[in-house]
C-alpha cells in the first residue's frame, strides 16, 4: 500500500508476517497466562461443578467432627487447665489427662448405652466396647500428633493467664490459679477441639475422594488396556 505525496508516492510501513507472527504468539500466551489463577490452572466449569458436593461433604462431614470433638475434648482441657493452675509447670507437657478423659468418656458411654439397652452385664459389654474404641481413637490422635498440640496450646494459655497471679495467702492463690486455669483450659480445649475436629473431618472426605479417583482412574486404565 502506498500514500502520494504530491508526485512522490512513499509506501506505508506494514508489519512483516514474521513480526506479525510474533505479536500474536504474544497475545496467545498472555491470554494463557491470564485465565492461570493464584493457586494454578483455572478449572473449567464441569469441574467445579463436581467439585460443590465434595465441598459440600467436607463441610457437613467436617462440621460433625468438629461437633463430637468438642464434646469428646473439651473437658480433657477444662482438666488439663486445672492441673496445669494446681502444678503451674511451665516446661513440661503432659498428656495423662487427655489421655484419661478421652478413653474413660467412650468406656462412660458404652456403659450407659449398655445399661440402657439391658442391664449390668451388657453396660460391663458396652464399657469394653467403649474401652476398645477409646483405645483406638486415642492412638489415632497420637500419630496425627492431636494430643500433644492440644495439651500444649492448654498449658500454655493457662500458663499465660495465671502468671501474674501474686497473694500472702497460698489457698487464695491455689484457688485462683485453679479458677483460671478451668475457665482458660475450658475454652481453649473448645476452640481447639472444634479447629481439629473440622479438619480431621475434611481430611478424611480428601482421603476417600483420592481413593475413589484413583480406583476410578485404574479402573478405566485396565478397561482401555484390555481393549486394545
Amino acid at each position: 500500500m502506498t500514500q502520494s505525496i504530491g508526485n512522490v508516492s512513499t509506501p506505508l510501513s506494514t508489519p512483516a508476517p514474521q513480526a506479525q507472527r510474533e505479536r500474536a504468539g504474544e497475545d496467545g500466551a498472555q491470554q494463557a497466562q491470564d485465565k492461570v489463577s493464584l493457586g494454578g490452572e483455572e478449572k473449567s466449569l464441569g469441574s467445579k461443578i463436581l467439585g460443590f458436593p465434595k465441598a459440600v461433604a467436607k463441610g457437613v462431614v467436617g462440621a460433625a467432627f468438629a461437633a463430637a470433638s468438642a464434646v469428646i475434648h473439651t473437658p480433657a482441657g477444662t482438666a488439663e487447665g486445672i492441673a496445669e493452675g494446681l502444678s503451674m509447670d511451665y516446661d513440661n507437657v503432659d498428656t495423662g489427662w487427655f489421655t484419661a478423659l478421652t478413653v474413660g468418656e467412650f468406656v462412660a458411654a458404652g456403659a450407659a448405652t449398655g445399661l440402657v439397652m439391658g442391664g449390668p452385664v451388657t453396660a460391663a459389654i458396652g464399657a469394653g466396647v467403649g474401652l476398645i474404641a477409646g483405645s483406638l481413637v486415642r492412638a489415632i490422635e497420637g500419630k496425627a500428633g492431636f494430643a500433644e498440640r492440644f495439651t500444649e496450646k492448654v498449658e500454655k494459655a493457662v500458663d499465660e493467664s495465671i502468671k501474674d497471679n501474686k497473694s500472702d495467702s497460698k489457698i487464695r492463690l491455689i484457688t485462683q490459679n485453679v479458677t483460671e486455669g478451668a475457665i482458660t483450659g475450658t475454652m481453649v480445649g473448645f476452640s481447639e477441639s472444634l479447629k481439629e475436629g473440622y479438619q480431621a473431618g475434611a481430611g478424611i472426605v480428601d482421603g476417600v475422594c483420592d481413593v475413589a479417583t484413583g480406583l476410578g482412574q485404574g479402573v478405566k486404565d485396565a478397561l482401555w488396556n484390555n481393549r486394545k
